[in-house]
C-alpha cells in the first residue's frame, strides 16, 4: 500500500490560506474517493527566510497510490495552493515496511 508524500514551502503569513485550501481539496477528494485518508501537516515554526513546510500525506487502504492518481492529486493541489506556494511541490511515495 503505497503512500504519497507532498512537501512544499508557504509564507508564514499564507500558512492559514494553504490550509483552507488543502482542507477544501481533500473534503473534494474524498468524496470522490470515500476510502481516501488524507491530511495536510505542517513544520513547527518558519525558517530564516520567514517559510513554512507544508506536507500533504494521502493513502488508500489495500489499492495504495498509483502514479496517475499521484498525478491528478498533484495537479488539483497545485492549483488551490497557486497563490500560497513558493518554490515547487516535491512528491514521494513510501511503503510500509512488512
Amino acid at each position: 500500500m503505497r503512500r504519497l508524500y507532498v512537501y512544499y514551502r508557504v509564507a508564514a503569513a499564507d500558512v492559514d490560506a494553504a490550509v483552507t485550501a488543502m482542507q477544501s481539496l481533500h473534503t473534494a477528494l474524498r468524496a470522490e474517493q470515500p476510502a481516501l485518508r488524507c491530511e495536510v501537516l505542517r513544520r513547527p515554526g518558519a525558517d530564516t527566510a520567514g517559510l513554512v513546510t507544508m506536507m500533504e500525506v494521502y493513502a488508500v487502504d489495500n489499492i495504495g497510490i498509483d502514479d496517475a492518481y499521484a498525478a491528478q492529486i498533484d495537479t488539483r493541489a497545485a492549483v488551490a495552493l497557486l497563490t500560497c506556494l513558493v518554490g515547487g511541490r516535491h512528491i514521494e511515495y513510501f511503503e510500509p515496511l512488512a
